[in-house]
């Protein structure tokens, strides 16, 4: 109970004392008497948000500060934060400044707003003219309910309460795991489907080194073609006189004169040897341009098995033992 409210410099209010009897209090007035700038003071050393505006014009601070009796209980919760207690009154003061800043004090020591609201919901419970449409609300009406019913109403609401927020745990626990099932499940498609696309490769060490290689080649077929017929024909005579026509004219020159000299038949033999070695490599030469030839099909079957080697190593290797490595891993 409310038994003394001091105000001072409180928006219009310069100083006053209010006193409250035991029982029904009733302030009346007329229009702009002030009654709701008291209840506003009310509010203000309840914890209310203030600011500079709530001082009076030319005040440094507006003071409030109201006194009500104490209960045991109430002694017990200011015990439990450290603040001062009396066994008949508690104390409550507000003071707002010009520039803002305010403070609140229970029996003269500074609380924060948290530890202010563990003592203003036991003290004072302030009701506005409208209170009356609160019972429209169906959690006013639960509320009222459930006072009605009594001490032994309360605690089944409240085991109930409790039994409710047990199942929704147990609820959010089974989700989880069935959730965690469902990963489970999906992690193990996963694995199944990278070991058979992996095995369905049928991957060998070193094997795109090889395809890479022989890709090279047919990839420049036609021009190395063009490069071994070309030498054919010069060394055969099909462009100028040819290779082999000089050297053969060359050596019947030396054959006529080797008689005359240890060096010119020295001569002679090693341009016969010349002769015979061009005239083997122009038949191998041609031999090797006759095979040479085109293959589309064996062409797109390397580059289709090459992008089927390079699609593994891009999801699990840079090289073909690296996907091994993998699949043997998972």
């Amino acid at each position: 109970m409310i038994f003394e409210l001091s105000i001072k410099d409180f928006i219009l209010i310069n100083d006053v004392k209010i006193k409250f009897d035991e029982g029904l209090n009733i302030m009346t007035g007329e229009t702009g008497a002030g009654k709701s700038m008291v209840l506003g003071s009310i509010d203000m050393v309840l914890g209310a948000q203030a600011n500079k505006d709530s001082v009076r014009l030319g005040a440094e601070k507006a003071s409030i500060k109201a006194s009500f009796q104490s209960t045991d209980a109430l002694n017990d919760i200011l015990k439990d934060q450290d603040i001062p207690t009396d066994d008949e009154v508690i104390i409550l003061s507000r003071e707002i400044q010009a520039k803002g800043k305010s403070y609140s004090r229970i029996n003269g020591q500074i609380v924060t707003l948290n530890q202010l609201k563990k003592i203003t919901d036991q003290l004072l419970s302030v009701h506005g003219q409208n209170e009356h449409q609160r019972l429209l609300f169906k959690e006013y009406q639960m509320e009222i309910l459930d006072a009605f019913g009594g001490e032994s109403l309360l605690k089944a609401r409240d085991k109930v309460s409790e039994l409710y927020l047990l199942i929704a745990e147990v609820k959010l626990e089974l989700q989880k795991l069935t959730a965690k099932n469902t990963d489970r499940a999906k992690q193990l498609d996963f694995l199944n489907f990278q070991i058979q696309e992996i095995e369905q490769g049928k991957l060998k060490l070193d094997e795109d080194i090889l395809l890479e290689k022989e890709f090279e080649y047919l990839s420049h077929l036609e021009a190395i073609k063009e490069s071994v017929e070309k030498a054919v024909n010069w060394m055969s005579g099909d462009f100028g006189d040819g290779a082999l026509n000089a050297l053969s004219e060359v050596n019947g020159q030396l054959r006529k004169v080797e008689d005359y000299s240890e060096d010119l038949k020295n001569l002679s033999l090693r341009f016969k040897e010349l002769f015979y070695m061009m005239d083997d490599l122009s038949k191998d030469a041609g031999r090797y341009h006759e095979k040479l030839e085109t293959d589309p099909e064996k062409f797109l079957t390397i580059e289709r098995r090459l992008d089927e080697i390079n699609h593994l190593k891009s999801k699990y290797g840079k090289r073909i033992s690296d996907v091994m490595d993998y699949l043997s891993k998972i």
